[in-house]
């Protein structure tokens, strides 16, 4: 059970970084918010992945 943890957490990533990709394109004064929002999504979205590998880590 636990070994499939990891493979779990590979699409979870295609899937926090695939909606920005396909967002339509943004006009070039809402850019640098929309860039700061995501650089602040993505540090949470780090800051998540770094809480379950050290809870996956736990167990070992």
């Amino acid at each position: 059970v636990f070994v499939s943890v990891p493979v779990v957490s590979i699409p979870a990533l295609e899937i926090v970084t695939a909606p920005q990709d396909m967002r339509p394109h943004i006009p070039p004064a809402n850019a640098n918010m929309l860039h700061h929002r995501q650089g602040a999504d993505t540090l949470r979205a780090m800051h998540h992945l770094n809480s379950l590998a050290s809870m996956w880590a736990a167990f070992f």
